[in-house]
């Protein structure tokens, strides 16, 4: 940011934001003009507070070819290396005006970057707010979450976490035939791993809800002659034995397990691991056991699971060390 004693050889861009009671004039890297208030700049930054107290805005010389120059010429003036869209962002923000136009991910950085700048810091509120009215963190969510971090938009960042959370993010570092997301390259290495750890975090947390489940005698006898039918079943302080538990689901708590500590770790709750492992289960009632009678378990599940945070960070912190979250 600089002020200016002198005319600029570039021509200058009228815009629209302009108050007739203006007494601060600020015009951006791109030759456009906000004629706007010093008391409202120095509310909402404290470097432009700092700036303005300290007399480092200047009275402009006029131009024979500026119009306008004769009334702006007593008012002080501002030139910023900002573009003029970040900073008609910022500056809808400051006055509570409307935004028209949704910024692409590279102006909404651009834009958190100037409010770093300037210590513009009562505004993030309103950038949380309007990230989360009007743009769609699903279609980037690695960006998005990058960006939450590192302006500490805590509630964005709790917004995108369960978008982020489904990805494979181990999958792009282990198959090179995968094309690397740009969101990806631009995360850290602690970030990415802390992912890594929330996300195995959760997924045991997913599987213990699973294990723990008290299963359904069935109106009909299983026919399953596979030896584990038989097996003691744990349903919490009590063991039983159920002759009419299916063999197939030791084979899903297996499975489930497996997937919990493999690479891809996907959704175990998702109905197609249930078919895989009845297509290969050596009941034939193996499909009704898992899909019909073990249903009311997993939409119990599907329903405890939504009180599994995505997030672990004192966790995280315990097992890898006090700081490690910031390194």
């Amino acid at each position: 940011m600089s002020s200016t004693n002198s005319e600029t050889n570039h021509p200058i861009h009228r815009t629209k934001f302009a108050f007739a009671d203006a007494d601060l004039v600020i015009q951006t890297a791109d030759n456009q003009r906000f004629k706007v208030h010093k008391s409202v700049m120095s509310m909402f930054s404290d470097v432009f507070k700092d700036m303005i107290a300290l007399d480092q805005v200047n009275n402009r010389k006029p131009n024979d070819s500026d119009s306008e120059s004769g009334s702006e010429s007593k008012v002080e003036h501002v030139e910023i290396t900002e573009r003029s869209y970040t900073f008609r962002f910022v500056l809808r923000l400051t006055y509570h005006l409307p935004i028209s136009t949704l910024p692409s991910l590279d102006q909404l950085s651009d834009i958190m970057v100037m409010l770093d700048k300037y210590q513009m810091g009562r505004l993030h509120e309103s950038v949380q707010n309007f990230i989360l009215a009007n743009l769609n963190l699903e279609e980037n969510p690695l960006r998005y979450y990058t960006l939450a971090r590192s302006y500490s938009l805590t509630r964005v960042k709790s917004a995108v976490l369960p978008h982020v959370g489904v990805l494979d993010l181990r999958a792009y570092t282990t198959n090179t035939n995968l094309k690397i997301p740009k969101g990806l390259l631009e995360i850290s290495f602690p970030d990415y791993h802390k992912l890594v750890f929330f996300k195995n975090q959760r997924s045991t947390r997913i599987l213990a809800v699973v294990e723990r489940a008290r299963l359904p005698s069935p109106v009909y006898v299983v026919r399953c002659d596979y030896p584990p039918v038989r097996m003691i079943q744990e349903t919490g302080p009590q063991s039983t034995v159920n002759p009419n538990r299916c063999c197939s689901w030791n084979s899903y708590i297996t499975t489930a397990r497996e997937e919990v500590n493999t690479a891809n770790n996907q959704d175990i709750l998702r109905p197609e691991l249930r078919v895989k492992v009845a297509i290969n289960s050596k009941c034939p009632n193996a499909m009704r056991w898992l899909l019909d009678d073990c249903g009311r378990i997993f939409d119990e599940a599907q329903r405890a699971v939504k009180e599994i945070p995505w997030e672990y960070e004192e966790e995280y912190e315990r097992v890898h060390g006090v700081g490690a979250q910031e390194a």
